[in-house]
């Protein structure tokens, strides 16, 4: 690992991270060459560590790691001396959590791209954290875990009946639901956006508006509540 001995280049990368919260780094040349001298010091398996960016201050500040277990980003704190650890899914996050400590970041990275389970990850480091629905991904059965969830936010107690009302169908209470804008969308893969959504839109008084993506089918206004299942049924079996 070459270090950053040139003045003028410490001195530029110094523009980008603060000297006195991270001297490492600073010597080393930025967050991910810090990360692999770490790994190789310490015999740490990683995939090749990159920044976010190859310009500005994201050259220096961030990391990103490619596995197969997902993506991996670190960012550096400002105020404090700090590795910032997201663990990234396609749909859902894993896992995210912080240290001050380098080499503890690194073996996080690790063990995840090494296979760790969740479990197996919050126990080596409890500085990481994951959602109960993190932990229902990981066991292949997002959707009851979901459903459950929004039921019990308060923050959405006002769809409480429309979201009761829909688990109620056999056939609709299989979709993954989530709110995004305001909109009640029933996902018809969990794992894939792309293979089309149900979106219930509330309207004034007691009127929704209903429509599947990735159709030609037409959307359609309703009424009341009591409406919308069949709407939906009817969409689905004419799509």
């Amino acid at each position: 690992m070459m270090e950053f001995e040139n003045k003028d280049s410490t001195r530029e990368l110094s523009r980008f991270l603060n000297i006195d919260l991270y001297p490492d780094l600073i010597q080393l040349g930025g967050l991910a060459a810090a990360m692999s001298h770490v790994a190789e010091e310490n015999g740490i398996e990683l995939p090749p560590v990159r920044p976010q960016s190859v310009s500005g201050r994201a050259q220096f500040s961030t990391a990103r790691v490619e596995s197969a277990h997902g993506v991996i980003l670190i960012l550096l704190g400002l105020d404090e001396r700090w590795f910032s650890i997201s663990l990234e899914g396609e749909i859902n996050p894993w896992a995210a959590g912080g240290t001050g400590d380098l080499r503890a970041a690194v073996e996080v990275v690790g063990a995840w791209h090494r296979g760790a389970s969740l479990d197996e990850l919050g126990k080596r480091f409890p500085f990481m954290h994951c959602s109960e629905l993190a932990h229902a991904y990981e066991s292949g059965d997002p959707v009851v875990t979901q459903w459950d969830r929004l039921l019990s936010d308060g923050d959405f107690s006002s769809a409480h009946p429309l979201l009761r009302e829909i688990r109620s169908s056999d056939r609709l209470c299989l979709l993954f639901p989530f709110f995004s804008h305001g909109v009640l969308r029933l996902a018809m893969d969990h794992l894939d956006r792309s293979a089309g959504e149900i979106w219930i839109t509330p309207l004034p008084g007691t009127r929704y508006r209903v429509e599947l993506t990735n159709s030609g089918v037409a959307d359609e206004e309703v009424q009341t509540m009591d409406h919308v299942i069949e709407t939906i049924l009817s969409l689905l079996d004419h799509s």
